[in-house]
């Protein structure tokens, strides 16, 4: 993308009245754990997520969005800095300490994750950029990103529901400051439901699998269970959107709905490939026109700098220096006003293939089967399937989200 500033652009050109500064609205940022691009709004087999599409009704769903790591962690991370996980500091999933900094006992500060995988001190965070900006902030059911100290939430809240949500936005109106709720939802994240002791709604016969998993009852429930999954995960969305109805400051919120990285599955998450770094974005702020689909291009580096662009406040990171002071050697996050024109990220997609009857099944996979436990891998194991890293690779090249705006620019030829 030319400019990170690019996706706010778009968000902002679609709004009947632009945001001011003078007057800040409330960032309600919704994150469901493990859930990759698969929604009723867009019309996955089996599904129902009557919350989460009309959220998407009453604002904007990017098609074609990608996080920098699909691991939770490093997503998160990535999210939080606009910047990449070899920039950032966080290269996988560090320990979760949900609670502020001065709570931290000796032993915490000492574990080797903590002290390994953490943000950069020089790197400010959204949280960090939002507490200066005079923000009341919270963040729901975990963390899982460290150092505390670079997230410093007035808030930590365990649960997920109607009465927590409320609670800490009458506890924030009491502040007379705008408010930031980081409302994490785990439901989707393993174990899901186990169909063979609780009834599920989905049904297996109604799914539709990947084509490069084994069309098996057992895969088929397995994936049936990820749906459900991802139901229960609606049922939390709702009751957070319930409540900010109810709080009368919905008219002054913007909403985020994005999942942290795919499921877990074979090529999902720990893997670069589609299932592991799709994920569904919705953007809604006010007065914003409702029910726009964009199929540009986007990475979950590109929030941090959206929103502090929707907030007017300053988005530009420092560069980063690889080798010495060679400026060719510098790499940007982002460019809002940095000077550089241009951001490149890759996915990857298995072109070829991706499942043979004959003599075995071979998983086309980069990631070792052994680090999932699911149904489907056990399928997997006990039919024979071996790995091989010979599929070839789709590099896909972002473009410019301004070359999607009608009015603004034309698309790229080709």
């Amino acid at each position: 993308m030319h400019s990170l500033r690019h996706l706010a652009l778009l968000v902002i050109l679609l709004a009947c009245v632009p945001l001011q500064a003078a007057q800040r609205p409330n960032i309600l940022f919704i994150l469901t754990e493990d859930q990759g691009a698969q929604l009723g709004h867009i019309g996955t087999p089996g599904l129902q997520t009557p919350h989460m599409d009309a959220l998407a009704r009453s604002g904007m769903y990017f098609r074609n969005v990608f996080v920098a790591y699909p691991v939770c962690s490093a997503s998160k991370a990535a999210l939080y800095t606009g910047l990449h996980n070899h920039a950032n500091g966080i290269l996988n999933n560090t320990v979760n300490y949900a609670k502020h900094a001065a709570q931290l006992t000796p032993q915490e500060r000492k574990h080797p994750l903590y002290l390994s995988n953490g943000v950069h001190a020089s790197i400010p965070t959204l949280v960090e950029r939002l507490q200066a900006a005079g923000y009341y902030q919270g963040a729901t059911h975990k963390l899982h990103v460290a150092p505390v100290e670079k997230f410093p939430y007035d808030e930590f809240i365990r649960h997920n529901n109607r009465a927590e949500v409320a609670g800490f936005i009458a506890r924030a109106a009491k502040t007379g400051k705008p408010w930031h709720l980081f409302y994490n939802i785990p439901n989707s994240h393993r174990p899901f439901p186990n169909s063979e002791k609780v009834q599920i709604r989905v049904k297996p016969d109604e799914v539709k699998l990947p084509a490069y998993l084994p069309d098996t009852p057992v895969v088929r429930r397995d994936w049936a269970e990820y749906l459900a999954a991802i139901e229960a995960a609606d049922q939390v969305v709702g009751e957070g959107l319930a409540a900010l109805r109810a709080s009368g400051q919905e008219a002054n919120t913007i909403i985020v709905f994005m999942g942290d990285h795919g499921p877990c599955f074979p090529h999902g998450k720990m893997t670069p490939y589609d299932l592991g770094l799709r994920v569904p974005l919705i953007i809604r702020t006010p007065s914003m026109q409702a029910g726009v689909i964009s199929d540009a291009l986007a990475s979950e580096l590109d929030l941090t700098p959206t929103l502090l662009d929707l907030l007017g406040l300053p988005a530009d990171a420092p560069p980063l220096v690889r080798r010495g002071d060679d400026p060719a050697a510098r790499c940007f996050s982002h460019s809002a006003g940095s000077g550089l024109d241009f951001h490149h990220f890759s996915t990857l997609k298995n072109c070829s293939p991706t499942f043979h009857t004959s003599p075995a099944p071979r998983v086309m996979s980069r990631s070792p089967l052994r680090v999932f436990s699911s149904r489907t891998c056990s399928t997997l194991a006990a039919s024979g399937a071996k790995l091989t890293s010979r599929c070839p690779y789709l590099f896909m090249s972002s473009t410019s989200l301004s070359a999607v705006i009608p009015g603004i620019g034309s698309s790229p030829a080709g």
